[in-house]
C-alpha cells in the first residue's frame, strides 16, 4: 500500500504540474504557487477517498466475508509475491535492527513481544467470553496458562518449614502411622531425621501399606524409597511442569542455584492449582462435629470460634471470630501443633485430641477453671 501510495503520488504531482496547475492558474487568475496547492487539494482529495475505499476497506471486509474462498484463491500468488520480496524485506529487516541496536531498544524486544502477545491474548480471551464461545472459569484457566511461562517455580514452592518427611530407618508400622496422621499420597524420605538437605526420595502410602502385607526382610522403608526429582528455582513454572509430566514426577524438591541446597518442594498439584484455583479433597476439610464431653465439649478443627464461645456461653472481645477452631489453636500455640498440646489462652482451654495435615482435626474444649 504504501508503494502504491508513492507511485500515485509521483504520477499525479507530474500531472497536476503539466496540465492542471495551469488551467487553475489562469482561470482563477492566482499565483503559481497558489494555483499548485490548490492543484495537489483536487487531486489528494478524491485520490486518497478512492484509495482509502477501494484498496482498504472494499478489499478487506470482502475477505473477512468469503476469508475461505480468498484464502484458496490469492494463496499461491501470496506464496510467489513473499519470495520475490523476501530478500528486499531481509535487507529492511536488518537495518532496522541495526538502527534500534545503537539505541539500546534491541535488549528490551523479547520482553516487549512478550507483553504485546500477553494483551492480545488478553483481549481475544475476552472477546471469547463476551461472544459466550467459553465462560469465566476457562478464562481464568487460559490467562493462567499463559502467565506461567513468566512465573518462578519457588513463587509456588512448599517451604521448608511445611513439608512432612519420614526418616528412612523407621519401620512400615511407624511409618504407616506417621503418614496416616499427615495424609497424604506421597512422602518425601530423609536420611537423618528433621533434616531436608538429606531429603534422597521419596515413598507412597500404598508403597507402605503394600510392604506391610507382603512383610518384605528389610523391616525398613529404606527398600522402597523412590527417586526424586529436583529443579532449581530460577526454572518457569511451565518448563517444570512440561519435564514432570513427561518424566512422570508427582513431586519434586526445589534447589537454590547459588547454594545448591534444597529450599522447598512442589507437587504436580501446585501447579494445576495455579491453572484452576484450590483444588481440595476429602482430607482437606475439617470437621466441624460438637459433641458434649461432661462439663465439657468434643469439637472439629473446622468449627467457627463465633460457634464455640456461643456453645460454651463465653463473651471475650479478644476472641477473633473470623476463624476456625483449628487455626485460632494454631495462632495461640505459636506455630504448629503435633498432637497431644494443652492450650490456655483468652478463657478457653484446648486438648488436642487429633491433628490432620499438621492442622488440628478434633480437640476437647472447655473453659479455663478459676
Amino acid at each position: 500500500i504504501t508503494l502504491v501510495g508513492v507511485i500515485a503520488a509521483a504520477t499525479g504531482g507530474a500531472s497536476v504540474a503539466d496540465s492542471f496547475e495551469p488551467v487553475v492558474q489562469k482561470y482563477l487568475n492566482i499565483s503559481s504557487f497558489a494555483a499548485e496547492i490548490i492543484s495537489l487539494v483536487c487531486l489528494a482529495v478524491p485520490l486518497s477517498c478512492l484509495l482509502i475505499i477501494f484498496a482498504e476497506l472494499v478489499p478487506k471486509v470482502y475477505a473477512l466475508n468469503n476469508e475461505e474462498r480468498v484464502c484458496l484463491a490469492l494463496s499461491p500468488w501470496v506464496k510467489r509475491l513473499f519470495h520475490i520480496v523476501s530478500p528486499i524485506i531481509s535487507v529492511f529487516e536488518m537495518i532496522v535492527k541495526f538502527i534500534l541496536g545503537l539505541s539500546g531498544k534491541s535488549a528490551q524486544n523479547n520482553h516487549m513481544d512478550f507483553k504485546t502477545g500477553l494483551h492480545e491474548l488478553k483481549a481475544a480471551v475476552s472477546l471469547a467470553r463476551t461472544s459466550k464461545l467459553i465462560n469465566a472459569q476457562e478464562e481464568k484457566i487460559v490467562l493462567s496458562a499463559a502467565s506461567l511461562s513468566s512465573r518462578y517455580i519457588k513463587d509456588i514452592m512448599i517451604p521448608l518449614n511445611d513439608i512432612f518427611m519420614i526418616p528412612e530407618s523407621i519401620s512400615f508400622t511407624e511409618a504407616l502411622v506417621k503418614a496416616h496422621c499427615d495424609m497424604h499420597t506421597r512422602f518425601p524420605v530423609c536420611t537423618v531425621e528433621n533434616d531436608h538437605q538429606t531429603i534422597k526420595g521419596y515413598v507412597t502410602f500404598k508403597d507402605i501399606v503394600n510392604a506391610l502385607k507382603m512383610n518384605q526382610k528389610d523391616p525398613t522403608i529404606r527398600g522402597i524409597i523412590r527417586l526424586i526429582k529436583a529443579f532449581y528455582s530460577n526454572e518457569t513454572i511451565s518448563s517444570v511442569l512440561e519435564k514432570m509430566i513427561h518424566e512422570k514426577h508427582h513431586i519434586a524438591l526445589i534447589k537454590s542455584p547459588e547454594s545448591n541446597l534444597v529450599i522447598g518442594m512442589v507437587t504436580l498439584e501446585d501447579i494445576i492449582e495455579e491453572l484452576v484455583g484450590d483444588i481440595e479433597d476429602e482430607a482437606d476439610r475439617l470437621p466441624n462435629n460438637i459433641y458434649p464431653y461432661g462439663d465439657k465439649w468434643l469439637m472439629g478443627g473446622g468449627v467457627s470460634m463465633k460457634k464455640v464461645t456461643e456453645t460454651m456461653g463465653i463473651s471475650n472481645a479478644d476472641i477473633n471470630l473470623d476463624i476456625n477452631l483449628a487455626e485460632w489453636t494454631e495462632k495461640k500455640f505459636g506455630g504448629q501443633i503435633g498432637g497431644g498440646e494443652v492450650i490456655d489462652a483468652e478463657g478457653i482451654n484446648i486438648v488436642v485430641r487429633k491433628i490432620k495435615r499438621r492442622k488440628l482435626s478434633e480437640a476437647i474444649v472447655g473453659r479455663i477453671s478459676e
